[in-house]
């Protein structure tokens, strides 16, 4: 089966606890035979604790690796005061970091997927008996199908928004040049600028993504 989804990391001391002390009674939740208002409100809130979890953890390591994606560019931008320069050395580092940020679409999709995914197919047992093991088989192969291809539609839209940011960035660079100014000047001022952005994306990219992974996995 697929990887579990770890904790998010703990703040300071007693932050969280709540969570922890119900963490046993919210990990499963009812899917099937629903029977009253109050078991629809349970499963209803116990999915929504679970997906407030897992998005934490996504976005904790998005941000992480936005936030190494800004330093990355920051340096680039001090390389060289050439135009083209830059533009291959930004695109060099935008390639490099690609990698790590697909790694970790990769696995917190999965994350998602095999949480809520397994506890349809534990509520199933429960609900209906033994399940057939090809049943179960055959489920997790759909979901590592639909896991890379969710994970690719994923990474062509940050992609995409990154390059857009770029060619934001060698406008303002080409202009600073212009003037007569340093790249190192505003290198600093840029980074900044893509690490705030970078918190935003994360937390709709870990909202989406695990919305759409717990819909199409229950």
């Amino acid at each position: 089966p697929l990887p579990t989804a770890p904790p998010p990391k703990a703040g300071a001391q007693g932050e969280n606890e709540d969570d922890e002390k119900s963490s046993g009674q919210q990990e499963e939740w009812k899917t099937f035979n629903l029977l009253n208002n109050n078991e629809k409100q349970t499963a209803w809130k116990r999915q929504n604790w679970k997906r407030g979890r897992l998005e934490a953890g996504f976005r904790r390591d998005l941000e992480s690796d936005f936030k190494e994606l800004s330093k990355d560019v920051s340096r680039a931008l001090k390389s060289s005061n050439d135009p083209k320069v830059l533009e291959f050395a930004l695109a060099k580092t935008v390639d490099e970091n690609m990698g790590t940020i697909k790694k970790t679409l990769d696995r917190h999709i999965k994350y998602a997927v095999n949480d809520f995914g397994q506890n349809t197919f534990r509520d199933a047992k429960r609900a209906f008996g033994q399940l057939e093991t090809k049943s179960e088989k055959q489920w997790e192969e759909g979901a590592r199908q639909w896991t890379k291809k969710r994970a690719g539609e994923a990474m062509k839209q940050i992609e995409g928004t990154t390059q857009k940011q770029i060619n934001s960035i060698m406008k303002r660079v080409r202009e600073t040049l212009i003037d007569g100014s340093s790249v190192d000047e505003i290198a600093s001022e840029i980074s900044n600028d893509f690490s705030s952005i970078g918190k935003s994306r994360s937390t709709l990219i870990a909202r989406t993504e695990v919305g759409m992974a717990s819909s199409n996995s229950t």
